[in-house]
């Protein structure tokens, strides 16, 4: 029994707590009960409904957050799914409009000039006795020439009118397609109904550059009928000169002479001064020719060029075309909007400038264009 009362003593001694082990115990039991209230406190939280207020005010915050979002990506990043038409509208015309002007086209009256040269030219060899034997098949073949080189400046005359209408035509077009087109702060688009409207101005368009192209090619054909016919004609000329200047020299009596050839050898014949004139008129007449020839040569390159840069305008008018039909919508960017307007300015000013090239031989310019 004694034993055992030890025991319990020893035993009650060991649980029993020093003050501060009690405080010690008590602080943390008091920091546990608190974490728990405040998990207790989330869960109601998360278990408890926004009120009708409060979810207002959270959607209206989330909204607003992804308007800015979309409004930045609209302004700043490229749309997958727009085109810009308008954009190479604008930038090919006016790549056009500078390559046409640069063209060194000759006027139809600098080409015309050639058909008064040539039949002065045809007179003077036919009358003339120095021409005795080629004179008349010499002045036909001048004569031919002449009505040549006349439709050549006919068809150069009529291809400047037809371009001086495709000027207007562009900038009617284009400033009614801008009527339409009114981007606001930022760009705007536009759908089907406004593409229609605006794919009848572009195939008007190209209408038009199909009817110039057929101008320029029916006075490129023109003029390579007169260069054609050139040949046979240059050639007959030159030997008549020849025969007429050939070996002219003065003799003691200051007399003109030629050194004409026999069936067996050369003798000298006794030239007047009418004879001489005429020789000297002729040679001066075809410097006139050769003149012409080189009027026609060049025009014929510059008609080359400017089909060339027709045909590359027609096929990007039809790339505008086909990104109407490709999207569902198309763009317009303030920056196109001012790039046609200025295009309407620069086409008002070189359609004036353009229809000048044909006005300047017209002013007696002697101007040849090499």
């Amino acid at each position: 029994m004694k034993i055992k009362n030890e025991i319990d003593e020893t035993l009650q001694l060991r649980n029993k707590k020093t003050p501060d082990q009690e405080g010690m115990i008590e602080k943390h039991e008091i920091v546990e009960q608190k974490e728990v209230e405040k998990v207790e406190q989330k869960e109601v939280k998360k278990e408890t409904p926004l009120t009708p207020k409060e979810q207002a005010k959270y959607w209206i915050q989330t909204i607003l957050i992804l308007t800015g979002f979309i409004a930045l990506a609209y302004m700043f990043l490229p749309s997958m799914t727009s085109q810009y038409p308008f954009e190479e509208l604008a930038n090919s015309t006016t790549q056009l409009v500078e390559d046409i002007i640069k063209v060194d086209l000759p006027s139809s009256g600098t080409v015309m000039d050639g058909t008064v040269s040539s039949r002065r030219f045809a007179n003077i060899v036919e009358d003339s006795p120095a021409f005795k034997e080629t004179g008349p098949s010499i002045a036909s073949l001048l004569r031919k020439f002449s009505d040549k080189i006349m439709d050549a400046g006919i068809a150069l005359e009529d291809m400047y009118r037809k371009g001086d209408m495709l000027f207007w035509v562009l900038n009617n077009e284009i400033s009614e397609m801008m009527k339409k087109l009114n981007p606001s702060l930022f760009d705007s688009f536009f759908d089907k109904e406004d593409e229609a409207f605006f794919k009848s101005r572009i195939q008007e368009m190209i209408n038009n550059i199909e009817e110039f192209r057929r101008k320029v090619t029916d006075a490129r054909k023109a003029i390579v009928d007169a260069e054609e016919y050139r040949g046979p004609a240059e050639k007959k000329v030159r030997q008549g000169i020849a025969e007429a200047m050939k070996f002219i020299h003065r003799g003691p009596d200051i007399h003109e002479y030629r050194l004409k050839l026999n069936e067996e050898e050369y003798y000298l014949e006794k030239i007047d001064d009418d004879k001489a004139i005429d020789v000297l008129n002729a040679r001066d007449e075809l410097k006139h020719a050769e003149n012409v020839l080189k009027v026609l040569e060049k025009s014929h390159e510059a008609l080359d060029l400017i089909n060339k840069i027709l045909l590359s305008y027609r096929n990007k008018l039809y790339d505008v075309e086909a990104q109407l039909d490709k999207t569902k919508k198309s763009k317009i960017t303030k920056k196109d909007l001012g790039k046609l307007e200025k295009l309407v300015d620069m086409l008002k000013d070189s359609q004036q400038k353009f229809i000048g090239k044909d006005t300047l031989g017209d002013k007696g310019s002697t101007k040849i264009y090499t």
